[in-house]
């Protein structure tokens, strides 16, 4: 039993064997006044004071001490508005395959999930990761006050080799946010706990309900306030060392606070104006960054767009940068089978992660930056620019100028991004007029000659159109496949009730919905058969570990946990099986994708970085 419940259970036998005590405690009030507030103000209010605010988001120092940059809103936010535009995620794939020395990894606490993000299929090994270089960068969390939801991106198949297929992954908001408040997301409780030494026992998402069960309990003894004020302080006491607990420290530090607290019945909402700035201190001090909206490039793809009308140089927005000093960390090697293991072979370089696309670079040095930004990812190359980059000097809390004027390659060794553009606008730029930088003379000319020696992908066998075009079409058994096979890039793959739930014959396809982040178990036709015109399947379901289900044989649950178990299902519907493509058969990592960083400017870049100079030099 923790330190915590064990108070809890104290408390509560106090207010147990006091109840005959004739006193007049009172429960927790309503919620609180601001709440009311807000559900009372009118939307047309609401719209006006939205109106005479031109930007609504910005970049700016954290409220959290030490976390960096965070993202806030300039009006306030009420569940199930749309936070941005949506931005791009950007799968990168065995990294640490490739990399066996590569740390520190400047990425490494930005990553999502890539199986979340729905990227299952990028690669066949479990290193996956979705680098989102958008709001999901900048965002920080804070477990207690929870304000925005992060969605899984769209799947676009025709974008190419050239660009990620993930794009529109949008913010919704899912609490309360005044005007002013700092936007958080839910990290995960692992993501602290895998970090306690970094961050110490921070509370996690269901710390804040205990403490306030335990501040309740406290409230009702039949003390006076100075009594229950001591009491909350030999708490604190005993809130240290062996005995601290998560829960305890999402106790306020005072007894007026924890009073405060009690008010509003909500102890996050009682931290939220410790986590709200003035929108003059955003105007003054932070940076708007929801100038660029992303749609349907007039070039090609996605690209971005002006909000609204933009001055010469005005800044469009801010991204600071992370940070590979070495940009062999983008390359993607030949791998062989030698004497039973898997090994890279260094000297057979097979492509570059898809990253390097986005990131800017020089042809003089190794060093890779990559910018992250509420839409600057969207924008596009022309020879004809309306914006240009520069270093992000007046904007000290995500740039250190330091670096550009005396710093070497050797000071990117730490993984903390320390400098950042500010992307200008070169003329006055129209709302609803498309972006546009110049990438660079060698980017020109990388992307006329794989223009010029390489095919267009075809995306027509891709799984995602694949099975929207066979969707009524009868699957074809085993037998069949050995005359009339699939396409070689597609496997098919059974939903995962069929694994783990219990079977149930019938047309209850809402057993069978697949969600992005679904990707089932490989499994094959062995019967196709009818019964009152409906079409269904003998399935043979391929497991690597042991399922424990009430459909299962007592030989399948005695399985060893390593070892392959086929399962046979039978009366199943199309709806529950699905084509997946192999891993790495799409166009995103095929061998002659198109890869190269974007070029910066000269007059930028430094000399004192300039290491392959130095380098032939030698």
């Amino acid at each position: 039993m923790t330190i915590s419940n064990i108070i809890l259970c104290a408390l509560l036998c106090i207010v147990a064997l006091s109840s005959s005590v004739n006193a007049s405690i009172v429960e927790c009030p309503a919620p609180s006044a601001m709440l009311e507030a807000m559900n009372a103000e009118s939307d047309e209010r609401r719209r006006i004071a939205q109106q005479a605010i031109e930007c609504h988001l910005y970049l700016a120092e954290s409220t959290i001490t030490g976390a960096g940059l965070g993202i806030f809103s300039a009006v306030e936010k009420r569940p199930g508005d749309k936070v941005g535009h949506g931005d791009v995620c950007i799968p990168v794939i065995d990294l640490y395959w490739h990399n066996y020395n590569l740390e520190p990894n400047p990425l490494k606490d930005y990553f999502w999930a890539g199986k979340a993000m729905g990227m299952h299929t990028e690669t066949a090994t479990e290193d996956k990761e979705a680098y989102c270089p958008g709001l999901d960068c900048a965002i920080n969390c804070h477990l207690g006050l929870i304000n925005v939801g992060k969605s899984t991106p769209q799947y676009d198949a025709d974008v190419g080799d050239s660009s990620t297929p993930y794009h529109n992954g949008t913010t919704e908001v899912t609490r309360y946010i005044p005007a002013g408040g700092e936007l958080f997301k839910f990290y995960g409780d692992s993501w602290f706990v895998s970090r306690e030494r970094v961050f110490g026992k921070i509370p996690l998402s269901g710390s804040y309900d205990i403490a306030m069960k335990i501040l309740k309990a406290l409230r009702r003894l039949p003390f006076d306030d100075s009594l229950h004020e001591a009491i909350f302080v030999l708490i604190h006491k005993i809130n240290t060392g062996p005995f601290e607990s998560r829960q305890l420290n999402a106790f306020p530090p005072t007894w007026q606070q924890v009073k405060d607290a009690m008010e509003i019945n909500d102890l996050a909402s009682w931290q939220q104006p410790q986590h709200t700035r003035s929108v003059d201190w955003l105007k003054e001090n932070g940076r708007c960054i929801d100038h660029i909206r992303p749609g349907i490039s007039e070039i090609a793809g996605r690209g971005a767009f002006a909000t609204r009308f933009l001055p010469s140089d005005t800044i469009i927005t801010t991204s600071p940068l992370h940070h590979f000093p070495d940009s062999n960390a983008m390359k993607l090697y030949n791998i062989t089978l030698y004497d039973g293991d898997w090994i890279r072979l260094v000297d057979e370089v097979v492509g570059q992660q898809l990253l390097v696309n986005y990131c800017f670079g020089h042809h003089e040095s190794t060093l890779l930056l990559c910018p992250y930004g509420s839409g600057v990812n969207y924008i596009n190359h022309s020879r004809e620019p309306n914006v240009r980059i520069q270093w992000a000097t007046t904007f000290v809390t995500a740039h250190n100028h330091d670096i550009v004027t005396q710093g070497t390659i050797e000071s990117f060794k730490d993984k903390k991004p320390l400098v950042a553009f500010d992307y200008v606008a070169i003329r006055d730029i129209q709302e609803g007029e498309e972006l546009f930088i110049d990438y660079g003379d060698s980017w020109q000319q990388a992307w006329e000659d794989h223009q010029r020696n390489n095919k267009t992908p075809d995306s027509s066998l891709l799984a995602v159109k694949y099975n929207a075009l066979v969707e009524d079409t009868p699957l074809r058994t085993v037998e069949e496949q050995q005359h009339d096979p699939y396409p070689s890039n597609l496997q098919m793959r059974c939903h995962k009730v069929l694994v783990y739930g219990k079977q149930k014959k019938g047309l209850d396809f809402r057993r069978y919905l697949w969600q992005v982040t679904d990707y089932g178990e490989s499994c094959r036709v062995l019967e196709r058969f009818e019964e009152e015109g409906v079409i269904w399947y003998t399935i043979e379901v391929e497991v690597w570990d042991a399922r424990k289900d009430e459909d299962r044989t007592k030989q399948e649950a005695e399985s060893p946990a390593d070892t392959v178990t086929q399962l046979i299902r039978t009366d199943v519907p199309w709806s529950a099986i699905r084509f997946f493509d192999v891993p790495q058969t799409t166009p995103v990592y095929a061998q002659d994708a198109f890869r190269h960083y974007i070029e910066i400017p000269d007059d930028l870049f430094p000399k004192q970085w300039r290491n392959l100079i130095q380098t032939n030099a030698s």
